[in-house]
């Protein structure tokens, strides 16, 4: 998306499962002392986020650690030419009109071998090497991260849509 500018937040968060004790691979619970598990979680479990950009688009994230559902990793882009989905195992479609018809399109991704964290640390690497056509995370852009999720936090708390102006 070519970083565009954030404009507003708007977020909800819930600690239902991880409170009982419940979810994946038992976080939630501290198994070293079994004392009441409400009192020693401090975490959200499911959070869903809306942010509204500058340019008219708008991302929402659902992320969670504990849910009722099965374990799922997809990203869904939506757009007015066609659509994507990459799921789990790098899984590819794309969504699109061909000829006039709806169409999907199954894509073969070639793996590397190298994983998504090995990926950003070469890149990192490969930069501080001074090599200009390295991939790197800018501050600025890293800085308007934190304010974004600041805000779905803040959002969550008060019960409303955040302005990025107000963070």
């Amino acid at each position: 998306m070519d970083y565009p500018t954030p404009v507003t937040v708007s977020g909800v968060t819930f600690s239902r499962l991880g409170t009982q004790g419940l979810g994946l691979g038992g976080w939630g619970s501290d198994i070293n002392k079994p004392t009441d598990s409400a009192n020693q979680f401090d975490v959200d479990d499911l959070s869903w986020a809306l942010i509204r950009f500058e340019n008219g688009s708008a991302l929402q994230l659902q992320v969670s650690w504990a849910v009722n559902n099965e374990t799922q990793f997809v990203t869904e882009i939506y757009g007015d030419k066609g659509g994507a989905m990459v799921g789990d195992q790098d899984q590819v479609k794309l969504f699109t009109r061909l000829n006039g018809q709806e169409s999907d399109i199954e894509v073969n991704v070639a793996r590397s071998g190298v994983s998504s964290y090995q990926h950003l640390t070469n890149n990192f690497v490969r930069y501080l090497d001074g090599d200009s056509t390295a991939e790197v995370i800018t501050p600025e852009q890293s800085l308007t991260s934190v304010k974004i999720i600041e805000g779905v936090f803040r959002s969550a708390a008060e019960g409303r849509e955040i302005r990025m102006d107000e963070l």
